[in-house]
């Protein structure tokens, strides 16, 4: 495990821009929301960047094929920050 400073919006969109052609082809709609300050995380970023993709994966593969959303929100609550994978 590498402990570093990480900008989790720079991580998340990676993973999601990764994932941009299967949420393309599943007609999927995303929508992704940031505060417009956001903190630096410390942690591993290979693990924290398989995380949000094992879930955003999910998310993709258990949403609704009729009409698929997958919503990403990040916040920002007294120093520590959430991460909220939505899907329909």
């Amino acid at each position: 495990i590498q402990h570093q400073e990480i900008t989790i919006k720079k991580l998340i969109e990676e993973v999601l821009h990764a994932l941009s052609q299967l949420i393309k082809e599943k007609n999927i709609n995303l929508s992704i929301s940031f505060p417009e300050h956001l903190s630096a995380v410390y942690g591993d970023q290979d693990l924290l960047s398989r995380v949000v993709h094992n879930l955003v994966s999910n998310a993709i593969k258990y949403c609704d094929k009729s009409k698929g959303s997958i919503k990403v929100e990040v916040l920002e609550i007294d120093r520590f920050i959430q991460v909220n994978i939505t899907d329909n």
